[in-house]
């Protein structure tokens, strides 16, 4: 595991934020932030009993806050450890109100240094990690500004 002074700070540029979700929708992400909307990455797992957990209270926050910030869901795995129809149907029943993302090969999980669920990373319109960990900000307002 990366100590907290190897994890990067920032976005890496080789890093690609133009995404597909689970619906075949492309999210520009890169897009977002140079318009100054921060983004959420929401790296999570269907068997995650922490996930499952924080899932009411993150669906509040985008309740509260989904217009100030773009969430995304990011479940890591390959294709034979992951199950599209249960992630479908998790996300569905958990009630997740943002759009889903495979990240297959780990780009954005490797690259952001993500070493388990649920990670929380807050991305601000400059591409710096506003905020990383396990558990939901306790200040939301102060990270999306």
């Amino acid at each position: 595991m990366p100590s907290k002074s190897e994890l990067p700070t920032s976005v890496p540029s080789s890093i690609d934020l133009a995404l597909t979700d689970m619906d075949g929708a492309t999210l520009d992400l890169a897009s977002d932030l140079a318009s100054g909307r921060p983004v959420v990455l929401v790296f999570w797992q269907t068997w995650c009993g922490s996930c499952r957990a924080e899932a009411p209270e993150l669906v509040r926050a985008v309740e509260r806050l989904g217009e100030r910030a773009h969430f995304v869901g990011v479940i890591p795995g390959p294709d034979g450890l992951v199950d599209d129809d249960e992630v479908r149907a998790t996300a569905l029943d958990w009630k997740l109100p943002y759009a889903q993302v495979r990240d297959r090969e780990n780009a954005l999980t490797g690259g952001l240094g993500v070493e388990g669920t649920p990670t929380i990373i807050v991305i601000g319109p400059d591409r710096s990690v506003r905020y990383r960990g396990h558990r939901l900000p306790s200040d939301w307002d102060s990270l999306l500004r």
